[in-house]
C-alpha cells in the first residue's frame, strides 16, 4: 500500500520530469520513488557514495600509473646495462669527437621527443601495438632479431648513412 503525498516542484524541475515520462508506461510516482530512494541510501551512507566511486576510479588509475612507471624504469634500466655491457671504452684520442657526436645526437633526440610529443604521440602504445601485431603475425612473441638497431634515419649525425656507406650514427 502506497501513500500519497503532495509537493511543490519548480516549473523547470516539473517539466524535465515530463520529459523523463514521456515514454508509454513511464509513471511519474515510480519516476520519483526510484530518485528518492537512491537519495536516501545515499544519504544514509554519509552521502559519499559517490566520492567513494570517483576514489576507487582514481586509486586504480594510480595503481596503473604506477604499475606503468615500474615497466618504463625497469625497461630502461635493462636497456642502459644491456647498452654499457656491449660498448667497448674508446681510446682517449677518440673521447672528444665521441663527446662531440653525443651531444648532437642528444639534440636531435630531444627535437624528437619533442615533435613527437607536440604530435600527441604516444610512444609506449604505439611499441604495445606493434608488439601484438608481431606476435598475432609470428605466433612467437620473441621470434626475429631483437638486437638489430633500428635503420638510421636522414636527421641523425651522421646524415642517415649506414656502416657500409662509411659513417652510422649507431656506435659499433
Amino acid at each position: 500500500m502506497k501513500t500519497r503525498v503532495s509537493f511543490l516542484l519548480s516549473p523547470e524541475t516539473v517539466r524535465r520530469l515530463d520529459e523523463a515520462c514521456a515514454e508509454p508506461g513511464a509513471r511519474k510516482s515510480d519516476l520519483v520513488e526510484t530518485a528518492l530512494t537512491h537519495f536516501l541510501a545515499e544519504r544514509a551512507h554519509g552521502g559519499d557514495g559517490a566520492l567513494l566511486r570517483r576514489l576507487d576510479q582514481t586509486s586504480r588509475q594510480l595503481q596503473r600509473l604506477g604499475r606503468d612507471s615500474e615497466i618504463a624504469l625497469e625497461t630502461l634500466a635493462l636497456f642502459v646495462r644491456y647498452y654499457l655491457t656491449i660498448t667497448p671504452p674508446l681510446p682517449a684520442a677518440d673521447q672528444e669527437a665521441a663527446r662531440a657526436l653525443g651531444r648532437a645526437r642528444f639534440e636531435v633526440f630531444i627535437a624528437q621527443v619533442g615533435r613527437h610529443l607536440g604530435g600527441g604521440g604516444n610512444l609506449s602504445r604505439q611499441v604495445r601495438q606493434a608488439q601484438t601485431q608481431h606476435a598475432t603475425a609470428t605466433g612467437d612473441l620473441y621470434a626475429g632479431d631483437i638486437v638489430k638497431p633500428p635503420a638510421p634515419h636522414d636527421d641523425w649525425p651522421g646524415g642517415g648513412q649506414t656502416a657500409a656507406s662509411g659513417s652510422s650514427p649507431w656506435p659499433t
